[in-house]
């Protein structure tokens, strides 16, 4: 009989500590996490989860993460505290990052979209000097982006 492999006791008891401040049982968290996630676990699962004795994978933490209410980056650093987890933990906090930052583009498009209708609506007044180099050193970036990610070549 194979055994599992060993999974990460800091990121367990981190995971135990944000179920216990939301007053959970291990069944109201698997309860919660079947309800979110593609595959099914059992509350045997979260136990073994939690004292490190199971592995959890890159779409487990996020998931995880998003049922508990829980920063995707305290889960991260939890990941660090074991060995060999280091490249594991930055693609969470790399995953989180993008994440926030798709919803903080997403939120930028709507200002935009919301400022442009009241330009037009008060006659297209010049845009005081700090909006318009705001506006400019955004588009820069965004410009950046796709140069460094080679985004621009593939849209």
């Amino acid at each position: 009989m194979r055994e599992a492999p060993l999974g990460n006791p800091t990121l367990g008891k981190t995971i135990a500590a944000f179920r216990e401040a939301r007053g959970w049982t291990q069944v109201d968290l698997v309860t919660r996490y079947n309800r979110a996630a593609s595959e099914r676990w059992h509350p045997s699962t979260i136990a073994k989860v939690e004292t490190g004795a199971r592995r959890v994978l890159f779409d487990e933490v996020v998931t995880l993460a998003k049922v508990l209410g829980a920063p995707l980056s305290d889960l991260a650093e939890a990941m660090e505290g074991d060995d060999g987890r280091a490249q594991a933990a930055a693609r969470v906090r790399f995953r989180s990052l993008a994440l926030e930052a798709a919803d903080r583009v997403h939120d930028l498009g709507v200002a935009a979209e919301l400022l442009l209708k009241a330009w037009e609506a008060a006659g297209r007044p010049d845009f005081p000097d700090e909006v318009y180099g705001a506006f400019q050193e955004n588009w820069s970036d965004i410009a950046r982006f796709e140069e460094v990610t080679d985004r621009g070549a593939r849209a």
